[in-house]
């Protein structure tokens, strides 16, 4: 009796709260909450809001289904915006639960899949996979692909890879009995994960060599013969994927590929070697952490710090298997570790005008998984005093868990995550020109032109030059409004359609017309895409009663603006604001062309979209005066004297508010002004 009990006992010490998944789940639920809720509350961040906001294709399921790019790279991902966006609209909120929920869920199952692989390798599985679950649900590297809604690719991707994993374990070690279900849906899994995101198609090198490490014995000879037959064959059957199958979710690596086998990735892959040593430090001492990480760009494998990482990456592998007795996690945990950044943050070196994004902590999610078994098995096979053990983990979860809390502010939204950015790399354009941005969508005018500034005195870059300017012009210094733009036009570096059409738009509020069109027109001639300055040019031909000038312009204008509203990720937002001055133009040339009841459809639809658009009121009110509807024009013009730039438009009301009183009185006199 006193032997069964005794052997209850040392079962429990074993499997410590594995026997209770349910206790587990919960205690990380309130955890991960605890440290992630600050930017659960938050909004749109980054590329949000084109991602899912302002994405038409997510509007039914059959633009969705219609759309090329949902056929051709990650159609789970965006199906899962889809169905997101069909629950809660434009609220961020219930994605950022979504993407917690996902990383809690992550978290838990790495604990099964750890439990697995540590008994079968004969090692403590009480400690190692609850603590390597908590590490990974709880290190502040994984925050970015939690909080960053267009990073959700990362996270349930990488759900469905573990949960393979784990079924692969169970099958591989018996634990299922052999069960072929347990194969089947672990390669439905592996396949999820690939529609979510192209770099899970590792598994296809992972699960032999993973099989061949679980099937090999403690003592028992290495026989690298079978592996690399493995690789080889795992490696034969990857490309005959990337290269035979016509259409598939993963052309940028497939494109990647072929630039590394043919040496035009000599750059991606000489600056990313670097990054991924950075990336050890980051997860080691996660005090850098933030969006844009100020890393150098190598250009040629000659280049020292490339040699130097090259040397970091064999002496590490050297180090994990002199040590593979002692630290048997080490040297699995490197290469899987390797192996999912490599595709991700190493093949494919992420461009832009004014930065190179050689590592995204987003795309180290995959990564964390393996680094945070590997620092478990170390901490547990390093700490033998289990009292010390507790006590050090404690200490260390609670500082990951403050730091993870911090950064979960900095994804509050732009304006802190930008300050966050600027404060760890102050000499780089891209923070200072996005935090510039958000604290004009803020209101924050005088920050924003200090942070403008910076770019300018960084970085020729048109886009700039035009911020900058636009946040004088909302200041009033409109002397030095025009002044920056004529020095981004003839010294700027860059697109300089924009700098045309903000010089022309600032040309016609000035009633500056016949220096506007020309502005205008050269804007159009290096971008004839562009709305902007299309729209203000036919407010400029309507002004002159230029008609049929006009019609020609509201034709090319129609087409683009059709093209605009489907396209994902277009140059131009089209907000409520863009899309009421569109109205407002086709309102304004349907009146003058004698359509009036489309024209006074149009202008009322562009008071909807933006109730502050006091052009859209005047017009309007116009056309109900000169058509003797008096009493609607009196309700217009009171209404657009309501607005917060009425002053500006005083002198042309007046006439209008002085007439219209006597004629509600009397209808029979004359309207004229």
């Amino acid at each position: 009796m006193a032997q069964k009990k005794k052997r209850k006992v040392d079962v429990a010490a074993r499997t410590g709260n594995l026997n209770r998944p349910w206790f587990l789940f919960f205690s990380m639920a309130i955890l991960a909450v605890l440290a992630f809720y600050p930017e659960l509350y938050g909004g749109f961040v980054f590329d949000d809001p084109h991602y899912v906001e302002f994405n038409p294709n997510l509007d039914s399921l059959r633009e969705l289904l219609g759309w090329d790019l949902f056929w051709r790279r990650r159609p789970l991902y965006w199906l899962s915006f889809f169905i997101q966006k069909q629950m809660w609209g434009n609220n961020p909120m219930g994605y950022k639960i979504v993407s917690l929920a996902a990383h809690i869920a992550t978290a838990f199952v790495l604990i099964r899949f750890t439990e697995i692989v540590c008994r079968k390798k004969k090692l403590d599985h009480q400690w190692i996979p609850v603590l390597a679950g908590f590490l990974f649900l709880l290190h502040p590297m994984t925050m970015e692909a939690v909080a960053y809604i267009s990073g959700q690719t990362n996270g349930l991707g990488a759900f469905f890879f573990v949960l393979g994993l784990t079924l692969f374990a169970r099958w591989s070690t018996g634990e299922a009995e052999r069960k072929r279900k347990h194969l089947v849906f672990a390669i439905l899994s592996f396949i999820v994960a690939l529609l979510f995101k192209e770099i899970f198609i590792v598994s296809i090198i992972l699960c032999p060599v993973f099989y061949w490490w679980l099937k090999l014995e403690p003592g028992q000879p290495v026989d690298w013969k079978r592996p690399a037959l493995l690789v080889t064959g795992a490696v034969i059957v990857m490309a005959l994927i990337l290269f035979l199958v016509p259409v598939h979710p993963i052309p940028r690596f497939k494109q990647a590929f072929l630039d590394t086998l043919t040496g035009a990735n000599v750059q991606a892959l000489a600056t990313n070697s670097y990054a991924i040593l950075y990336s050890l430090r980051l997860f080691i001492f996660p005090d850098a952490l933030n969006i844009d990480h100020d890393l150098p760009v190598l250009t040629s494998y000659g280049d020292i710090r490339f040699m130097l990482s090259m040397v970091g990456f064999i002496v590490l592998g050297v180090v994990f298997w002199l040590l593979r007795k002692r630290l048997p996690l080490a040297l699995p945990c490197y290469f899987t570790y390797i192996l999912l950044i490599l595709p991700s943050n190493s093949v494919i070196l992420r461009r832009g005008d004014w930065m190179i994004d050689p590592i995204s902590e987003r795309n180290l999610y995959g990564s964390a998984l393996f680094f945070a078994i590997f620092a478990a098995g170390l901490l547990v096979n390093t700490l033998k005093n289990r009292r010390v053990l507790v006590g050090v983990l404690a200490v260390l979860l609670l500082v990951l868990s403050v730091r993870t809390h911090l950064r979960a502010r900095d994804y509050h939204d732009d304006i802190s995550l930008w300050t966050s950015a600027v404060k760890y790399s102050p000499e780089r354009v891209r923070p200072h020109f996005n935090l510039a941005v958000a604290l004009n969508k803020a209101g924050q005018i005088e920050s924003a032109t200090r942070h403008a500034r910076k770019v300018v005195e960084y970085s020729l870059d048109t886009r700039g030059f035009g911020l900058l300017a636009s946040l004088y012009g909302k200041s009033g210094k409109t002397s030095m409004q025009q002044a920056t733009l004529e020095r981004g036009i003839y010294r700027g570096q860059g697109d300089k359609a924009l700098l045309w059409s903000q010089l022309g738009q600032l040309q016609y509020e000035r009633s500056l017309w016949n220096q506007a069109e020309p502005s205008l027109r050269k804007a159009l001639e290096l971008d004839p895409d562009f709305l902007k300055p299309r729209i203000t040019l036919i407010y400029i031909l309507l002004s002159q009663g230029r008609q049929a000038d006009a019609e020609e312009q509201m034709v090319i204008l129609d087409r683009r603006f059709d093209a605009l509203q489907t396209q994902f990720g277009a140059k131009e937002l089209l907000d409520d604001s863009y899309i009421a001055l569109y109205h407002f133009a086709k309102g304004w040339q349907s009146i003058d062309a004698g359509h009036h009841d489309l024209g006074e459809r149009h202008l009322k639809e562009a008071i909807a979209c933006n109730p502050h658009l006091v052009e859209a009121y005047l017009k309007l009110g116009d056309y109900y005066y000169r058509t003797a509807q008096y009493q609607k024009s009196w309700d217009t013009f009171l209404a657009a004297s309501r607005q917060p730039t009425y002053q500006k438009y005083r002198k042309q009301l007046v006439p209008y508010l002085e007439n219209l009183p006597k004629l509600l009185n009397n209808p029979d006199l004359d309207p004229g002004l």
